[in-house]
């Protein structure tokens, strides 16, 4: 019986692999969730101008609703051909799951390629930052903690930018964007020379499981293990199960996440570096031409007073603007001399209500 295990949003993953003992490695997920760091950003950048010249003349609303945008709320869905209409549940302050493939089951803890590739590793950013090496998890920074025995973990989607968008500021939706699609768009992270594609979900595959038991640490709990008949939601024999952290969405599409610093801040580092100097202005002045509002009020949430902090990733629109070419009406087929035909894994059909934007993903893994 197969089991798929979908993570999207902000979340850092670790996978421990254990070559002497492998069936004891595991997975684990922590979802971020930076709510008390940015009350008090909030609360003291509001205090700041109290009693002088705020930076535009809605500054306090506009960080009022920023606040609200970075809120992430985790979210499980689990579907075994039975509860095709379930929708997500939304996991309650301090939550935490195991995920338990049978000890029968011989898929033990392993990475594809895909996710040495995409996966952002955080200490291999930190490094290229010259940042100091991180201590213990940083427990304010984790709203819930998700472990799972078993699987082979691979990315299953990267950074994408919706590049018609009128969600855009109309002062940068050129006429070749008229022509554009949601389609992959690469990042750059701030002062640490790091550029490409980044994963925004991941998928952790079981192939040969006979049940998967989800339920609290240290407690019993409910054992799935698929119907024989395919469903909307779950094809036979099959337990899909979807996590999520997600924040609310937003009116414009912010090339930027700034917020990303969360993450670093949950894996330990806690010995911010400046992050002032050329890179840094040329996106203030992008961001402040972009939308001058969100631009101001982010940076004073994460960045003020200091300019002090970690590097997040954020794009231009060189980077969404990626040409794919038209559609051809008058292209003769032409057989290979050899056709190799491929079966690729199946799809994950998780239901995903509004299809939020997606925060980038990071690895803390013991050695990378």
């Amino acid at each position: 019986m197969p089991v798929r295990i979908a993570l999207r949003g902000l979340i850092l993953m670790s996978v421990d692999q254990d070559e002497k003992n492998p069936a004891k490695g595991t997975i684990t997920a922590r979802l971020i969730d930076g709510s008390a760091s940015l009350d008090r950003a909030v609360a003291a950048s509001i205090a700041r101008y109290k009693d002088r010249k705020k930076p535009h003349e809605d500054f306090d609303h506009c960080m009022l609703m920023h606040q609200g945008h970075h809120k992430h709320q985790g979210a499980i869905q689990v579907f075994d051909g039975t509860n095709d209409e379930a929708g997500p549940r939304a996991l309650v302050d301090g939550e935490n799951i195991d995920i338990s493939i049978d000890d029968q089951n011989e898929n033990y803890v392993s990475t594809e390629p895909s996710y040495d590739k995409f996966m952002p590793k955080l200490r291999k950013i930190a490094a290229n930052a010259n940042l100091t090496e991180p201590g213990e998890i940083n427990s304010d920074f984790v709203g819930h903690t998700v472990r799972i025995n078993r699987g082979v973990v691979r990315v299953r989607d990267v950074g994408d930018w919706d590049a018609g968008s009128t969600m855009i500021p109309a002062k940068y939706r050129n006429e070749e964007d008229h022509e554009a699609v949601f389609q992959p768009a690469k990042v750059r992270f701030l002062n640490a020379k790091v550029f490409g594609y980044v994963a925004t979900e991941c998928v952790i595959d079981v192939e040969d499981a006979t049940s998967v038991t989800i339920g609290a640490p240290g407690r019993a709990g409910h054992t799935y293990s698929g119907q024989p008949m395919a469903s909307r939601r779950a094809a036979e024999d099959t337990v899909e199960i979807l996590i999520t952290n997600y924040a609310p969405q937003q009116s414009i599409a912010l090339p930027w996440t700034l917020h990303y610093r969360w993450m670093f801040e949950a894996a330990g580092f806690n010995d911010p570096m400046s992050m002032a100097g050329e890179e840094l202005d040329q996106l203030k002045a992008f961001g402040t031409d972009y939308d001058s509002e969100s631009w101001i009020c982010e940076s004073e949430i994460f960045l003020a007073p200091d300019e002090m902090g970690y590097p997040f990733p954020y794009r231009i629109p060189s980077m969404w603007r990626v040409p794919l070419g038209d559609l051809s009406y008058n292209d003769e087929f032409n057989l290979p001399v050899e056709l190799k035909l491929k079966t690729d894994k199946p799809a994950i059909v998780l239901s995903d209500p509004g299809d939020p934007v997606r925060c980038p993903m990071g690895d803390l893994s013991p050695g990378k």
